[in-house]
């Protein structure tokens, strides 16, 4: 795996300190900061929720196919809620497709609910896309069940880069894509730099899994791997042992 790094935190990485002179930062900043005033208007309209994450699935797909994201990220956006008319309802706003429908909502609250429930289809069989791991986090499935590599299909493929997407929309709009472990997010932001999941970061997170990790940094080349098989079996699913040379990872 060449990807990975020969060792992690042997150099001991300062922590970011505040100051006076660093401007404020709010999570409810990044939407006004990442959408695109010059990206084409999107619309999602329909009767219910479900409908609204339909059309906006299907968008996404598109995205996907043809690897443009630009009319998800602009900044004219409109999710649409219609209703059956009743005296209730005052609006003259009607649904282009339906006359007997109504404008109910509008806003960025529909707009985060739709995202929500579309990305909510992953979590009907969380094992087909989640692989659970440490404090009941999880990382991402990389391939289908029974399947090796080379086989994996362009529908499986898609349907990851869409669950990718929404997990990029739901952090733009404040959300949190459970179960996915948030530390996989400081990974790919910096470029999948394993260097960048200090030991300070991972303490604050996962303290118990830093403290193993650092049990087996401090371990040695010729340490006892015993006391780690337990970790490696139930969260690799590999089992370790120890020749004269090199640690092994059968």
């Amino acid at each position: 795996m060449g990807f990975l790094p020969s060792a992690i935190w042997q150099v001991e990485r300062p922590i970011p300190q505040a100051t006076i002179s660093q401007p404020g930062y709010s999570i409810t900043e990044l939407a006004s900061r990442v959408y695109n005033r010059d990206f084409p208007k999107l619309v999602v309209e329909g009767s219910s929720i479900q409908d609204l994450a339909r059309v906006y699935d299907t968008i996404l797909m598109e995205a996907v196919k043809s690897n443009n994201f630009s009319r998800l990220l602009a900044s004219n956006r409109e999710f649409n809620l219609y209703v059956t008319l009743t005296n209730e309802h005052f609006t003259n706003l009607f649904f282009r497709h339906n006359p007997q429908l109504r404008l109910f909502s509008f806003g960025p609250g529909i707009e985060r609910e739709v995202i929500f429930t579309t990305f909510c289809k992953y979590l009907v069989e969380p094992s087909e896309w989640f692989l659970p791991l440490f404090d009941n986090a999880a990382s991402l499935q990389t391939s289908a069940r029974f399947l090796l590599s080379r086989m994996i299909t362009r529908n499986r493929l898609s349907e990851v880069k869409k669950l990718g997407a929404l997990c990029a929309l739901l952090l733009i709009n404040g959300q949190c894509p459970e179960p996915f472990n948030p530390l996989i997010f400081k990974y790919i932001i910096n470029d999948c730099d394993l260097q960048s999941l200090h030991e300070h970061l991972v303490g604050d997170w996962y303290p118990e899994l830093q403290q193993t990790i650092r049990q087996w940094i401090d371990m040695g080349e010729t340490g006892d791997v015993v006391p780690f098989r337990n970790h490696f079996a139930s969260f690799h699913n590999q089992s370790v042992s120890l020749d004269p040379f090199n640690y092994l990872l059968l």
